[in-house]
Order: structure tokens, then sequence, then C-alpha cells
């Protein structure tokens, strides 16, 4: 318990010595070595607990897909597959964050628009495996689609794009970021806002 409780005290070092770093300098202004002097520890220590500079900044990705999730997504017949896809998705096993950690993490992302790239390039390999399920999802069941008379892949990219916005939102938006509920709960309501959004437009 004591061991744990020590990690979980480095990490936390980590992650305050990180953003105090990146908001007093920028994240493009700083390094793993910057980041290491601040809280006093070796590079080695930090990468037992980080796997980059950017994962200090902004968490580890909070939702992931396993194989099993996929293969799931792929052969489970669904009238709504957004939905289908957040809830096959798995909460990783860091601490979810705090209020006030979610709104530095806001403030700094505002303040840092290399960081928007960095968070779609860490997501880019799961949407990209969430897409081939799909793929075989509709080669299983045709009666699945929205738009059939549309080409497949137009209609896999809107429902990858509609699941990355809403996991986009839910992440920077405090209205649906609440840390008190499952994270996938959050990720529903932010799709649920998205696609009620999308109804009101008038074209």
């Amino acid at each position: 318990m004591e061991r744990a409780k020590r990690r979980e005290e480095t990490r936390r070092r980590i992650i305050d010595s990180a953003t105090d770093l990146v908001e007093q300098h920028g994240f493009d202004n700083i390094t793993v070595e910057d980041i290491c002097a601040e809280a006093s520890i070796s590079r080695r220590t930090f990468f037992n607990y980080m796997e980059s500079k950017d994962e200090a900044v902004l968490g580890p990705a909070p939702l992931t897909v396993t194989d099993d999730a996929l293969r799931r997504i792929a052969e489970t017949q669904a009238d709504n597959l957004v939905a289908l896809i957040i809830s096959e998705t798995s909460l990783t096993d860091a601490e979810k964050p705090d209020r006030a950690t979610l709104e530095r993490r806001r403030r700094i992302f505002a303040a840092n628009p290399s960081l928007a790239n960095i968070a779609l390039a860490r997501r880019r390999a799961t949407l990209l495996a969430i897409a081939d399920a799909l793929e075989e999802h509709f080669e299983r069941y045709p009666e699945d689609r929205l738009a059939p008379e549309r080409p497949a892949i137009a209609e896999i990219h809107a429902i990858v794009e509609l699941v990355q916005n809403a996991v986009s939102i839910s992440a920077f938006n405090p209205e649906f970021s609440d840390p008190d509920h499952d994270l996938r709960d959050n990720v529903r309501s932010a799709a649920a806002f998205i696609t009620d959004l999308a109804r009101k437009l008038e074209w």
C-alpha cells in the first residue's frame, strides 16, 4: 500500500511539474529533461511513468479499444453503431483527473495549438482500427447502414468522426467532462449533443 502511494505521489509530481512548465513556457519550449529537473527525478524514472512529454501534460488516452472489442464491433448487429463503439471502449487504469486538473488541461490545450495535432495523432491508430471493424460489420450486416445510397466508406468515415468529436468534446468541455461519471457516459452525452444539434440544421 505504501509503495502504491509513493508511485501515485511521483506520478502526480511529474504531471504537476509538466503542467507548471507548460503554463510558464509553452509546450513547444520545454523538454523531458526540463520536467525531470522540475520534478527532481531521473529520465529513467520519467519513462517508468510516462510514455512521452505529451502524456505528462495531457494524461494517458482515457478510452482505448481492445482487439476483443474490435471483434465485437465487427460482429454485433446494432442500430446505433456510435453507441456500440462507445460501449466497447475500455477505461485506462490511470486515475480519473479531478476538476482542477481538467480545467488546467483545457487552458493548456487552448494556449498550445500543437497539442491538438498530438492528441489527434494519439487517436489515429485507434480510429483506423475502428474503421476496419466497421467495414467488416457492414459486410456482415448491410441492413445496419443508415445511408445505403452513399458509399460505405463515407458512412464509416462519418461514424468514426462522430466518435472522435464526441471524445474531444467530452475531454475539453466542462458540460461533458464530469469526473464523477464514467468517461463513456460523458462521451455518450457528447455524441447525443452532436446528433441532436445536427437534426436542427436546415439545408
